[in-house]
């Protein structure tokens, strides 16, 4: 039997193992439960952590998408002609360039640009078309051909009897075109149905056709005189040639006299140049003399001119080139970025590349040293039309991050060398910089109409306010003339810090012959930003005092008012003479009325100031 106490013992265990039971299973849940909690907690806090990652991301985004450079409309560089500098590279010698013919000179006429804020867009119109570079065997063979047919280039004068008596210019003419036509791959470029040849009506035309597979270039020239027809004709290998002697050609010809000498050079046109004359003809003409004659046909009538020979040297490599320099706080004077279209000799085709400068020095380098290619396209195609005269540069502004305020710079180089390889040079040319945004300035006149009488002078002032953050400023001011109203600007020329103010004076002057009306004047100012530049090749220094250019306009007017008539000039006598002495007057008067009293009153005997003063008590 189990004894009471037992019993107790067992009642007692039992009950310690319920408690601990109960007490274990809910731990297990609890901790069960807040294990789960924690794990709810780290999704949680990653799911935060993916959205606010999300959100930044977003944030880059569009701040990405909002953040834009300057937009501005089109903006134009003109460029003069015939403006590039030979440069000569190292360990080579220069070429004669009097005797060496280059090929497809790049010459940039004028540069448009625009942009959206986000891609930049530039056109360079050229002088001529493009033309790519061509390859050693290539030009071997042009030079072979060349050299074969250098008579190519030539003026040739024929003088014929009429085939039919009186023939007419019109029927003349006629033939002429049937024989052009008769060229192989003839195409006409202009023609000039009424020109002065020789004091006579004439004709022209200008075209191409093919030949021992080149395109000569062609102008004919023809008038009837005294029963003959004189024509002559102007060949040239291409149209490079043609143009590179056209201007002595047209001397030759505007010299040509035929019949009476109506008109003979003067000692000045005549410099360079000697005369030639066939009586039986009763023909004249000079020509240059480094150019050679033949006239051994003369008596066929047929004269023959050739220019003294040049060798046509190979144009070996181009590359055009965008220059960008952006302005920062911390920015040294030089290039930042460029965008190169360049000719790769290996490949016979253009690259582009978008390259990253870094500054070697103080100097602005324009120049292939060190840099990073942040694009790079290779057989870059679609940006020229060999037929046309421009070339199409465009650059996404993201890859530079937007820029705020950045400068541009635009230059084409062409490289040549001979065909023996002893003699090689290049041609640069380069356009002034400008700047983006375009500059900003202010012209304000104080005040802006004024109103005079004939032999009245009178001063404005003039404000100039520089807008623009970076860049310095040269004015010269000018306006339209008048012969009635003078105007003067003192000074006429003066610099504008950056966002700074500069003041003239603008003195005006009605002429005593002026007539009443309104005289409308125009301010030009003509402002300029000087550059210094140095060409990659030589490293030699180009001074652009010129710089880029932009013109502001504001406007002022002096209204003329009619001489004064003798009522007028009384008037005025009366205002400024006669009415101040009335008020002066006046004023004296009233001073007299109360000083006269106190003056009689200290005049009278002291007696009777007494008894006055007694009444008065």
């Amino acid at each position: 039997m189990i004894s009471a106490n037992m019993c107790m013992v067992l009642l007692f265990c039992t009950f310690l193992i319920i408690v601990n039971v109960f007490t274990i299973i809910p731990n297990f849940v609890l901790g069960q439960t807040n294990q789960t909690n924690q794990t709810n907690q780290t999704q949680q806090e990653l799911e935060n952590m993916k959205v606010q990652t999300e959100i930044k991301l977003l944030e880059s985004q569009i701040e990405k998408e909002t953040s834009i450079s300057p937009i501005f409309p089109r903006q134009v560089i003109l460029d003069d002609s015939n403006d590039w500098d030979y440069t000569n590279f190292q360990n080579t010698t220069m070429c004669d360039i009097n005797k060496s013919f280059l090929p497809g000179k790049p010459d940039i006429a004028e540069v448009n640009y625009l942009s959206d804020g986000r891609i930049l867009n530039a056109t360079l119109w050229l002088s001529s078309p493009p033309q790519e570079p061509k390859s050693t065997n290539q030009f071997m063979n042009i030079s072979a051909e060349q050299n074969m047919t250098s008579d190519n280039n030539k003026i040739v004068i024929d003088i014929k009897p009429l085939p039919s008596g009186n023939l007419s210019l019109k029927d003349y003419t006629i033939l002429n075109r049937l024989d052009l036509r008769k060229l192989p791959s003839y195409r006409a470029i202009t023609e000039n149905l009424n020109i002065n040849f020789s004091h006579y009506p004439g004709r022209q035309v200008y075209y191409t056709y093919e030949m021992n597979n080149q395109t000569l270039s062609e102008s004919k020239i023809w008038t009837v005189a005294n029963n003959r027809s004189y024509t002559v004709t102007y060949t040239a290998d291409n149209r490079d040639r043609y143009d590179s002697d056209l201007g002595v050609v047209q001397k030759i010809i505007q010299s040509m006299n035929i019949g009476q000498v109506s008109k003979d050079f003067t000692a000045a046109e005549a410099s360079g140049f000697t005369k030639y004359s066939n009586q039986e003809a009763n023909f004249s003409l000079w020509y240059p003399v480094n150019w050679t004659l033949n006239a051994n046909e003369e008596s066929k009538g047929k004269i023959t001119l050739r220019p003294e020979y040049k060798d046509t040297l190979l144009k070996s490599s181009s590359n055009i080139v965008m220059s960008i320099d952006v302005n920062s706080g911390y920015d040294v004077i030089g290039e930042d970025y460029r965008v190169d279209i360049d000719w790769d000799p290996v490949r016979q085709s253009w690259t582009y590349e978008l390259q990253e400068s870094s500054h070697g020095g103080k100097d602005k380098i324009l120049g292939k040293g060190e840099f990073s290619l942040l694009d790079e396209r290779d057989d870059h195609t679609g940006f020229f039309n060999k037929e046309k005269n421009f070339i199409k540069i465009s650059l996404d502004l993201s890859k530079l991050n937007f820029p705020d305020q950045y400068s541009l710079l635009f230059f084409a180089t062409d490289s040549y060398e001979s065909k023996n390889n002893n003699c090689s040079t290049a041609l640069i040319d380069m356009t002034d910089e400008v700047h983006v945004p375009p500059p900003d300035f202010t012209l304000l006149t104080t005040p802006t109409s004024v109103s005079l009488r004939p032999g009245d002078v009178q001063n404005l002032e003039l404000q100039m306010k520089n807008n623009n953050a970076k860049l310095n400023s040269f004015l010269i001011l000018s306006t339209n003339e008048s012969k009635q109203v003078m105007v003067d600007f003192i000074p006429d020329r003066t610099s504008v810090p950056r966002s700074g103010l500069a003041t003239s004076l603008v003195r005006v002057e009605a002429k005593s012959d002026a007539t009443a009306r309104p005289y409308t004047f125009e301010i030009n100012a003509n402002i300029t930003f000087p550059t210094e530049l140095t060409s990659y090749l030589t490293k030699e220094r180009f001074n652009n005092t010129d710089g880029a250019r932009i013109q502001e306009h504001s406007f002022f007017t002096i209204t003329v008012l009619p001489p004064y008539t003798d009522f007028e000039k009384f008037a005025n006598f009366t205002n400024s003479v006669i009415s101040p002495i009335s008020g002066l007057w006046t004023f004296l008067a009233g001073v007299g009325a109360v000083v006269a009293p106190l003056i009689i009153y200290l005049k009278r005997p002291r007696k009777n100031r007494g008894q006055d003063d007694d009444s008065k008590k």
